[in-house]
């Protein structure tokens, strides 16, 4: 039987095998199946002429030979055309040059070999994972991965990938994978990976399973200082919001978050010390990624009941020695010293400022001075009051002068 390619026929006649190449999966499922036909033949210097007769187309000469053998060989390649994935032409030739007409020394081997894909599947290949909680028992992360080998008449493009595996609208498909007492599915994420060489596409997919619309951290820090006998303290609560099907964007699950929380004041207890007040608080927000960070210091102090700060300065000039100082001409010792047998009058100065938490003209108007009057005998020489607007500092500056006796 003669073989023919393009209408031609090949002659000699080649000897042809076909065979069936299949691929699997790991399941056992056939991913795709190749008719394989290749042709084994020899290109040969000979030929038969009109009279059916065997000539020697090189007439004995060996290099002739090489050349009518490269001719025959070139004439069965040109018959086929070269297509990626669908055709390949591989070739060996061989020409010794032996004297005489043996056949066996007037050839080229050739092999031909066609490819043609039956099938291949387009079956979905998917894979569910579930990395542990984090650290602090929060969350669990679930990721699916889904891929496609596409068709040999398809071309790997990222369009045809979301085409061809569509991103979830949902965490349905995932719920099963979990106990219904885990939470809810937040920042979902798809990310699309196409591959040209293997010609085939990736869709993953990842959710935060978590009980709460957010993820709240806080820490606490301790200060003594010999600047002041007070510790001071700080304590940070970070608020990361989470966004998906359980409601609401980050940002606004994250402050829904800090609504639910207490934030002191300005000159309250710090968690619920009867001596350590907060002294100052930030918050700080993002809400392109979603985050809230509250910032709190405290520490101890002076401050009353309705103060958030309070400064007390006081200078006491206690009565001294009284006496009297005589230049005496001639005395190379210095003056005389002269007892009184009494006592220079005291000074006492109070200088207090106070912030008021419900500012100047609130109940508390003024700092008191009474606690600081001293003992005894004494007259007010100065009680001066100021005002910075700015702060709302008030100021009281007091000076009395003791000691003695009234008459």
């Amino acid at each position: 039987m003669a073989i023919t390619l393009n209408g031609i026929p090949i002659v000699p006649t080649p000897l042809v095998t076909v065979q069936t190449e299949n691929e699997f999966k790991e399941s056992g499922k056939v991913k795709k199946s190749v008719l394989v036909v290749t042709l084994k033949g020899k290109a040969l210097s000979l030929a038969k002429n009109n009279n059916g007769n065997v000539v020697d187309l090189a007439q004995s000469d060996e290099k002739e030979r090489l050349n009518e053998i490269n001719k025959a060989y070139s004439a069965i390649e040109g018959l086929v055309v070269h297509s990626v994935n669908n055709l390949f032409v591989t070739g060996t030739m061989s020409a010794p040059f032996l004297s005489g007409k043996d056949p066996s020394s007037v050839f080229a081997d050739y092999t031909i070999v066609f490819e043609k894909v039956l099938f291949e599947s387009q079956d979905v290949d998917e894979n569910w994972s579930l990395d542990p909680a984090d650290e602090y028992d929060r969350f669990v992360k679930v990721t699916r991965s889904r891929s496609i080998t596409l068709n040999s008449s398809e071309t790997a493009t990222y369009q045809l990938a979301i085409t061809k595996l569509p991103a979830s609208s949902s965490f349905t498909d995932g719920a099963s994978y979990l106990p219904s007492t885990t939470g809810s599915a937040y920042n979902k994420t798809t990310n699309y990976t196409v591959n040209t060489e293997k010609n085939s596409v990736e869709c993953t997919e990842s959710w935060t399973i978590c009980k709460t619309s957010a993820l709240v951290e806080e820490t606490y820090s301790i200060k003594e200082s010999a600047d002041s006998i007070f510790k001071s303290f700080s304590k940070q609560i970070s608020i990361k919001g989470l966004a998906g099907p359980g409601g609401g964007d980050k940002y606004a699950n994250a402050n829904a978050y800090l609504g639910t929380i207490t934030i002191p004041e300005i000159g309250d207890a710090y968690d619920g010390s009867t001596t350590d007040k907060i002294k100052s608080i930030s918050v700080s927000r993002n809400v392109v990624a979603g985050t809230i960070t509250v910032n709190m210091d405290a520490s101890g102090g002076i401050e009353k009941a309705g103060e958030i700060y309070r400064t007390v300065d006081i200078t006491d000039n206690v009565p001294t020695e009284f006496y009297a100082s005589i230049a005496a001409i001639g005395k190379p010792t210095g003056p005389i010293l002269q007892r009184f047998g009494t006592k220079k009058q005291g000074s006492l100065s109070v200088n207090i400022t106070v912030i008021y938490k419900d500012g100047r003209n609130g109940s508390n108007n003024e700092p008191s001075v009474s606690e600081y009057k001293p003992a005894g005998n004494s007259f007010v020489d100065k009680d001066e009051k100021t005002y910075d607007e700015r702060s709302g500092k008030v100021t009281r500056s007091v000076t009395w002068t003791y000691g003695g006796d009234f008459v």
